[in-house]
């Protein structure tokens, strides 16, 4: 007789999660003060980048408005390969700038030329989507991005008339001081940046099965199995 067994296997991942942090080091603060009279709501209600799709609500994060989600697992990045970054936001009339930036170096600074784009007075272009490319020179491994939504008065207009002015990721300084931006959020996200060969690896090794001990005696382990997948186990009778 010919003896079959037939075995469901789904899979079950453990892990640990914390929450999210409300400390930007070692990178620039993120703060918003919320005005001197009254705190005017603006937020970025979802992220999406590749595998990362994080929908925060619609709502600010509580003041002073920064968040830094490490408790979401960075996304993997392929240098030379191109992105779409989606941002949903509030839609209000009076956003000043939206913008994003990617610490390609990892030098711990969010720095212009790291800018992936900025929308100013963005008002019915919702979400935003802005496409760009991993540069060939960025450096391998973990870094931060920062998506952050503001208004303020005293900086927007300080600009020439017909000038934009520029999304800042951090505080700005008008010649008396840096000063945090009044209304808004800033929403931090590790990402990490890997190599063309890295990503083939992490493809190929992803799909092996993993069936111990052989010959088995009692117990057969088995590894790497896909959520419901089926797997017929035959003895040497067939």
């Amino acid at each position: 007789m010919i003896k079959k067994i037939t075995l469901i296997a789904s899979l079950f991942t453990a892990f640990i999660s914390h929450a999210q942090s409300t400390d930007a080091a070692p990178y620039c603060s993120g703060d918003f003060s919320g005005g001197e009279f009254m705190d005017v709501e603006k937020y970025i209600s979802k992220v999406e980048l590749n595998t990362l799709s994080n929908e925060s609500g619609d709502t600010q994060f509580a003041l002073p408005h920064y968040v830094y989600y490490d408790n979401i697992e960075a996304t993997k990045l392929q240098k030379e390969e191109t992105y779409e970054l989606k941002i949903t936001h509030d839609d209000g009339v009076s956003i000043h700038g939206i913008a994003a930036w990617i610490d390609f170096n990892g030098d711990e600074i969010f720095e212009e030329s790291e800018k992936i784009e900025q929308s100013i007075f963005p008002s019915g272009m919702n979400p935003l989507i802005y496409s760009f490319t991993i540069p060939a020179n960025a450096k391998l491994g973990k870094t931060r991005m920062r998506v952050r939504i503001y208004e303020d008065d005293a900086y927007s207009f300080s600009f020439p008339t017909g000038e934009d002015p520029i999304v800042l990721p951090c505080d700005y300084d008008l010649g008396e001081g840096e000063v945090a931006f009044d209304w808004g959020e800033t929403e931090d996200y590790d990402v990490e940046i890997i190599a063309e060969d890295d990503l083939a690896v992490q493809e190929i090794g992803s799909n092996i099965l993993s069936v111990y001990p052989n010959p088995v005696k009692d117990v057969l382990t088995i590894e790497n199995i896909e959520e419901n997948s089926l797997i017929e186990i035959y003895n040497s009778l067939g």
